[in-house]
């Protein structure tokens, strides 16, 4: 092979230089590494190359750790390779919390994996949108349950982040506001009776602590 030819032509007499030999293959290791990543190259070809510089190593005796360590990793990558593609696909079919569970799985195992973060953080914002999509669509038919009830789902999902809660704060305040209207139009029309009622609702939607 080259690989071979060149260590026999310009490292093998010179003990010194075997180090060069070694740097330069872990150079081309890693790149190649790097393109069977980025899916430049699939895994049976890396494979084939990895193969090509182990039958060079064994065949003059060199040790090489850093190439070991790719040679491993190249297994695990196969298997995060798959696991991505998986979080994708949930991205594709807009089931969001299953992709962003992926792509938190992949970065526990491979915090440096190619373009997994910024997916990650592409389906939260997805997602996010599309919780408060669903809420304002529950508003729209003055389903304010319902809307409460997605919005909650995402505030205990972003725990981190205060876009939930106001939403939530602002359809209250919705509710309690038109409530009041209401009650204060019933008590001309239909009596006490039917304001209480009204604010009772308000109340038990809201919450007994709103003001």
């Amino acid at each position: 092979s080259k690989i071979s030819e060149l260590y026999v032509s310009n490292y093998s007499k010179n003990a010194n230089k075997q180090s060069d030999f070694i740097d330069k293959i872990d150079t081309y290791a890693e790149s190649n590494f790097n393109e069977y990543v980025n899916d430049s190259i699939s895994y049976d070809e890396l494979m084939r190359k990895y193969s090509t510089i182990q039958s060079v190593y064994d065949r003059f005796s060199i040790n090489d750790s850093e190439f070991e360590s790719n040679m491993k990793s190249a297994d695990s990558i196969k298997e995060l390779k798959t696991m991505y593609q998986k979080g994708i696909a949930y991205m594709e079919e807009k089931n969001y919390p299953d992709a962003i569970e992926v792509f938190e799985e992949i970065l526990k195992k491979s915090k440096n994996y190619p373009n997994v973060a910024d997916k990650m953080s592409e389906a939260k914002s997805a997602y996010k949108q599309q919780l408060m999509s669903q809420a304002d669509e529950k508003i729209n038919s003055k389903d304010y349950s319902g809307a409460l009830e997605i919005l909650e789902k995402g505030e205990n999902y972003f725990t981190d982040d205060s876009t939930f809660s106001s939403k939530i704060t602002e359809v209250k305040n919705n509710v309690k506001n038109t409530a009041l209207s209401e009650a204060e139009s019933a008590f001309s029309t239909e009596g006490y009776q039917k304001s209480i009622t009204i604010i009772e609702t308000a109340i038990s939607f809201c919450g007994e602590n709103e003001e």
